[in-house]
């Protein structure tokens, strides 16, 4: 089975937290495979200090896509 991930790992991604944009730089993914071989990537992202682990859904590779769907 070959997994591909949306982001890869030292990549900048950017996501609405707290109600607003910002930045943050994926430092690990971790990969689930469901019963039903359906696969989720969980990015742990660096943002301003603090480490957050989001799904793939809510990030973005720019800030103009992030706005785009608000």
């Amino acid at each position: 089975m070959t997994i591909e991930t949306k982001y890869n790992i030292g990549e900048y991604v950017w996501a609405y937290l707290d109600e607003e944009c910002i930045e943050g730089k994926i430092f690990h993914i971790r990969i689930y495979i469901n019963k039903d071989d359906s696969v989720e990537g969980w990015y742990y992202i660096i943002f301003d200090d603090d480490d957050i682990c989001l799904p793939a859904s809510c990030l973005f590779p720019t800030k103009e896509e992030l706005l785009k769907s608000l």
